[in-house]
């Protein structure tokens, strides 16, 4: 077995000593220890401040049950069904947030491989002292505090940008100014902040375990010129294509209604010689190619319209395909151009 798994084991067993059912009596305070500095990078654990009263605010019934679910979650515990002790003693904590609870809610949050929520538990436990948890167990979550606290890390971030808001991974850790330490697994981690009129900050930040960092987080200001750049509201293949789709299309219909125009005036020509010669004698008349005269026109005519459209649309196009912008530019030093559409 690894050795925190045997530690979690010890912790265990400990918490199934008679007594461990239920909340254990107030007993007598007690002067909490510091942790010790460790060498290199590693960051010195101290304990926290007891700087919490727990006063008991459920009622007689909320306790009782609560009592019966924490007792459940030991139960489960024993049977190393560790997930659903911690269904548990979550729920018996909402009904009564006892400290002992709370302790548990700790232990069981190590066994599921939780490591930062059950150092951050274990801190708020050991903030109400040993009184309300006994001194035993006092020392138990000292230990186990100081001990997960040396696996994982610590950043300091100090931003002096009034008003800008800081994140770490997504959540907020608040506004600036700040100088805040937060405790965070090991690993890459994303900084970032935002203020209006300020270049978003964000920055990785790799950090080992036991490993204590600081990053100081400064927004850089935009610059008051304004400046301008022209960029392309889609490619110029399209007004293009267009353009050429009217000239075909203004090609195709002028042919066609000159050919119409030109028919009909051969057949006038044709009808006028017959009449000339033999103005009373009937005439045979092929009205076929007239028809196919006059539906050329048409056709030729239509094109003609669908070319001066084509012809608007091209124009339009080509007008509106450049578009200006304005963007700003960083003060010198940001390290570049930032443009900002």
């Amino acid at each position: 077995m690894k050795r925190t798994h045997i530690l979690w084991l010890i912790v265990a067993l400990l918490l199934l000593l008679p007594g461990g059912h239920a909340l254990a009596a107030p007993a007598g305070g007690e002067t909490p220890g510091t942790g010790q500095a460790s060498k290199g990078s590693r960051v010195a654990v101290e304990l926290p401040p007891q700087d919490l009263t727990y006063t008991e605010s459920a009622s007689k019934e909320q306790r009782d049950q609560g009592r019966r679910l924490f007792k459940k979650g030991n139960e489960a515990f024993e049977q190393r069904a560790v997930d659903n002790a911690y269904k548990y003693y979550t729920a018996a904590y909402k009904l009564w947030p006892h400290p002992r609870v709370l302790f548990n809610i700790a232990v069981s949050l190590g066994f599921l491989s939780r490591p930062l929520e059950s150092a951050r538990t274990f801190r708020k436990v050991l903030r109400y002292g040993p009184e309300p948890i006994t001194k035993h167990r006092y020392k138990q979550a000292s230990e186990r505090y100081i001990e997960l606290m040396g696996q994982l890390t610590n950043l300091i971030v100090t931003c002096t940008d009034a008003g800008a808001k800081l994140f770490i991974d997504g959540r907020s850790i608040g506004s600036a100014p700040m100088k805040k330490k937060v405790t965070l697994g090991p690993g890459t981690h994303m900084v970032t902040a935002s203020l209006a009129g300020k270049v978003p900050y964000s920055a990785q930040v790799r950090l080992e375990p036991g490993e204590l960092k600081s990053i100081a987080v400064a927004l850089e200001a935009f610059s008051d010129r304004v400046r301008w750049r022209s960029v392309s509201r889609f490619h110029w293949w399209v007004p293009t294509l267009v353009t050429v789709a009217a000239a075909v299309l203004a090609g195709g219909g002028g042919a066609m209604l000159g050919w119409g125009r030109n028919d009909v005036g051969k057949l006038q020509q044709e009808v006028n010689v017959i009449t000339q010669a033999n103005p009373e004698v009937p005439f045979t008349y092929d009205t076929n190619r007239e028809d196919t005269a006059v539906t050329l026109q048409k056709a030729g005519f239509a094109m003609l319209g669908l070319a001066g459209t084509a012809a608007v649309a091209a124009v339009v196009l080509w007008i509106l395909r450049k578009k200006k912008v304005r963007y700003t530019v960083g003060e010198a030093g940001t390290g570049g151009v930032k443009i900002r559409f």
